[in-house]
């Protein structure tokens, strides 16, 4: 049984993933288990959101963060969406580093950047990688999203400031989501203030009881008839 039990609130880390995905796989999301916890109301809720509208899942570890991302991914894969992906391992907490990545993320779902400098690309404070990452989901004619998962160590000061660039302007036709630990680096005041960002904490990324007690009902009822 990969759901939390009812009365838990917070599961433990990666439920709802297929066994053997360990977060490795730093280009593509976590395969989701075919029990997974579907998660209806939050999704409506983060999906309502106007365009260009930026979800950042920050919470610690074991609320499943990186679960509902792969959630979020989903039907946007569905509707023939440009997804990328790109979960952060330790070693690519340099911005440089980020940066190439992040590149390789996008090339793999179809969206081509412009060849940026290498000096810019290694310059944490030069903003020119970031624009070329927003311009070519904006240039790019299919809709695109971009899903980030910092892992377990946050994201630093000066990744966070990176991260914070693509924040927004986010294009209509573009969606970003980020996944990260509290106190990660990434500061909030600008975008929470101008309307694009939708943060998404603990409390809201909590299992709701009702929502367990009916999930675990339908299994039950499953398994009944399997048995039949």
């Amino acid at each position: 049984m990969r759901s939390p039990a009812a009365g838990s609130g917070r599961p433990s880390s990666n439920v709802g993933v297929t066994a053997g995905w360990s977060g490795r796989s730093r280009l593509s999301p976590p395969p989701l288990a075919s029990d997974v916890l579907a998660r209806t109301a939050l999704l409506e809720s983060v999906q309502s959101r106007p365009p260009g509208t930026v979800p950042l899942l920050r919470a610690p570890a074991g609320f499943g963060k990186t679960v509902f991302a792969a959630l979020l991914l989903r039907p946007l894969r569905a509707r023939r969406w440009r997804c990328a992906w790109l979960s952060l391992q330790p070693e690519q907490r340099e911005v440089g580093r980020f940066r190439h990545e992040l590149r390789r993320a996008l090339s793999l779902a179809g969206v081509q950047l412009q060849v940026t400098p290498r000096e810019s690309m290694d310059d944490p404070s030069d903003p020119e990688a970031e624009a070329a990452v927003l311009a070519a989901l904006a240039r790019t004619r299919a809709p695109c999203a971009l899903f980030i998962a910092a892992g377990a160590q946050g994201l630093g000061a000066a990744l966070g400031r990176s991260m914070q660039r693509l924040l927004g302007p986010v294009p209509p036709r573009a969606r970003i989501v980020i996944a990260t630990r509290g106190g990660s680096g990434l500061a909030t005041s600008r975008p929470a203030a101008d309307g694009t960002l939708h943060e998404l904490g603990g409390e809201e990324l909590r299992f709701p009881d009702e929502e367990v007690v009916e999930h675990l009902r339908g299994l039950t009822d499953s398994q009944h008839l399997d048995a039949m």
